[in-house]
């Protein structure tokens, strides 16, 4: 989750254990390759993150294309069994939980039945996944029962019908209380590489005690067992990715310069959370800088998504709430955004 001022890996031969690295138990587990991902130096700088647009390049321009009228956030598009699927976050009517949405444009869905339903005792949303090695679609979802956000997990061979949801919770093994929300990426090498929305501490990296104060790398050969290192971006929320012939980009919104930053990697391995490739910026239906409307308090973006359609098409779509000022009419929407 994301201020409201302001969307992985597999190597299935030769993994092994990090000898390098000392994890706590809950942690241990396989990266692929085995290589130390541990923690830069100086993560720990009060004023690590205190970046402006004045000394950050603009690294990537985006302008409205549409807006998708589904009356949630947090959408996942996901490319499985020849389909585009959309999953999404449905609190509306007499049955909630995450609904599965079908397109063959990208802009206009079809379907959205639930297809993971709500607990009795609690909420899902924010789903994310991946196709694992057998062919079956992983689908994780943030979990909040109690006040506490966890991270669990179900299964599917035809992305319809889904198991029951089950565990491991993945917040355990970042080492905090609270995890939300995430991504994963398949890299080059068939690794599975997860961002995760996590608690890090020190606290001063979150403006607000309502939100989660950073995103943690993880890798994984199987979609089930994950190792988390101490690559992480402190201050920036609801990670999304890129894969191109240069390398890996995730991109996450910070808090303090109140828009999104990317950060790149030759491999997905070498991110440096210290250097931000630079900001992405985005324009609205009238060509007016959604950073400039945040800042105005007109409008609320969350959980960006970029996204890679068989047919060729690439978007960026973002959550968007508009009329802040007008109660009862500010519910969340979908825009999508296109080069």
């Amino acid at each position: 989750m994301i201020p409201i001022q302001s969307s992985i890996f597999i190597f299935l031969l030769g993994c092994q254990a990090d000898t390098e690295k000392t994890f706590d138990e809950p942690t241990r587990g396989m990266l692929c390759p085995s290589q130390d991902i541990g923690t830069p130096e100086n993560l720990d700088r009060e004023d690590l993150y205190q970046f402006s647009y004045d000394n950050l390049n603009v690294v990537e321009k985006w302008f409205y294309e549409t807006r998708i009228d589904l009356s949630s956030s947090a959408p996942e598009f996901i490319e499985f069994a020849n389909k585009s699927m959309l999953f999404i976050d449905r609190s509306m009517g007499q049955s909630a939980g995450i609904a599965s949405y079908e397109t063959t444009t990208g802009l206009d869905w079809q379907g959205g039945q639930i297809v993971v339903e709500n607990p009795l005792d609690g909420h899902h949303s924010h789903p994310f996944g991946a196709t694992d090695p057998q062919g079956r679609m992983v689908l994780f979802m943030q979990t909040k029962t109690n006040e506490t956000l966890t991270i669990n997990r179900s299964v599917s061979v035809d992305g319809r019908f889904f198991e029951p949801v089950t565990g491991p919770n993945l917040c355990a093994q970042t080492g905090g209380n609270n995890c939300d929300h995430g991504r994963i990426l398949q890299l080059e090498d068939d690794c599975y590489l997860m961002a995760l929305n996590t608690e890090i501490h020190p606290q001063y990296w979150s403006l607000d005690s309502s939100y989660l104060p950073g995103t943690i790398l993880g890798y994984s050969s199987d979609l089930d067992t994950w190792t988390f290192g101490d690559t992480y971006f402190r201050g920036c929320h609801d990670p999304t990715f890129d894969q191109t012939p240069d390398g890996i980009s995730i991109y996450c919104h910070s808090e303090l310069t109140n828009g999104l930053l990317r950060f790149d990697s030759t491999d997905g391995y070498d991110f440096d959370p210290l250097s931000p490739a630079g900001h992405v910026e985005f324009y609205d239906r009238s060509g007016v800088l959604l950073a400039d409307r945040i800042a105005e308090r007109t409008l609320q973006i969350s959980d960006p998504d970029k996204h890679f359609f068989s047919s060729g098409a690439i978007r960026f779509y973002l959550s968007v709430t508009e009329n802040l000022q007008e109660e009862g009419n500010n519910f969340p929407t979908i825009f999508s955004f296109i080069p």
